[in-house]
């Protein structure tokens, strides 16, 4: 089941950072095992949000997120970087003037580093936050909340639950749409968040779990409906994420940990046999578009269009 209040006593960094206020320091990051349980509830799954707010505005965003979505705090901008790459975050949340001075560098820098990561900006309609916002976006940020206005706890939790949205993740859901739609509810839903947050499901026995399902009618659904067997799914979903993590400049032993590999060699191998290529290559070589098309076609049991199969050639040819 979704595990339910972890976000509680979660540390992250190297002493300098703290996922909440009061909680220990430890010399490496850590990560909780928030894949054993799995809830089957309706409505928005949980959101890993990393925050850099001043002390009044994290209380009113605690008091209006927890404990449906996991909120990490960085203790410092220093430390902010950290949280990040050590751990699964759906989007981040920071204030300019967290510590009392506005400082716009700490955020240009996540916006160049993290292309495909959302980061929000939450902060006064003062006249130089202002000025400070609209300098920030021509860096690239998309999303703002003024305090006082886009804050109640209704439009806040309606605000950061729509813009969390993996683009290749719902692009090879949106090739699934008509078999999931043939699937148990429970199972659609599954296979949903198995896409969102792969690495909450790292097993067949994990997804089947969160199906309310056993393992062989799990495989028979799946099979009925000509979605891939559930390993070869898990697989596609993982590797969709990985190819993300590479575009924002994650080495490929930081993917593989952030996905709950037992080693970066096993995603690797993975990568090639599924594409037909190195991920050194990928990075650099393979469109998210072009990606999607043959992740899309692994998803599915039906053999590949022409098209796909063209797809395909291209995909996997190293010029």
């Amino acid at each position: 089941m979704w595990p339910s209040g972890l976000g509680k006593k979660w540390v992250a960094g190297d002493g300098t950072c703290a996922a909440t206020y009061g909680a220990p320091a430890v010399r490496r990051c850590t990560v909780p095992e928030d894949r054993v349980r799995f809830s089957d509830r309706r409505g928005p799954r949980p959101l890993d949000i990393v925050v850099r707010l001043a002390a009044p505005t994290l209380t009113h965003f605690r008091g209006a997120l927890e404990p449906e979505h996991r909120i990490v705090v960085a203790r410092s901008w220093t430390s902010l970087p950290k949280v990040i790459r050590c751990r699964h975050v759906d989007l981040v949340v920071v204030d300019p003037r967290a510590d009392g001075t506005a400082r716009p560098r700490p955020i240009i820098t996540m916006l160049n580093r993290y292309p495909t990561l959302p980061i929000v900006v939450y902060t006064t309609m003062a006249p130089e936050a202002l000025r400070l916002t609209v300098a920030l976006s021509a860096h690239g940020l998309k999303h703002v909340l003024f305090r006082g206005f886009d804050d109640t706890p209704l439009k806040l939790r309606a605000f950061l639950e729509r813009i969390p949205a993996d683009e290749m993740a719902e692009s090879i859901l949106a090739s699934l749409r008509e078999p999931i739609a043939r699937l148990p509810v429970l199972l659609a839903q599954a296979i949903t968040q198995l896409f969102h947050a792969p690495h909450l499901i790292t097993s067949v026995s994990d997804l089947a779990a969160l199906a309310a399902m056993r393992r062989r009618r799990l495989d028979r659904w799946l099979e009925r409906v000509g979605i891939a067997p559930a390993h070869q799914l898990i697989t596609v979903a993982r590797l969709v994420r990985a190819y993300r993590y590479m575009q924002d400049g994650y080495l490929l032993s930081e993917a593989a940990a952030k996905l709950g590999y037992s080693a970066r060699r096993i995603m690797s191998d993975q990568m090639r046999v599924a594409t037909g290529m190195l991920p050194s290559l990928l990075r650099e070589g393979v469109s998210a578009q072009d990606l999607c098309a043959r992740l899309a076609a692994l998803a599915c049991r039906r053999p590949p269009t022409v098209a796909q199969q063209r797809d395909d050639v291209g995909l996997c040819s190293t010029a």
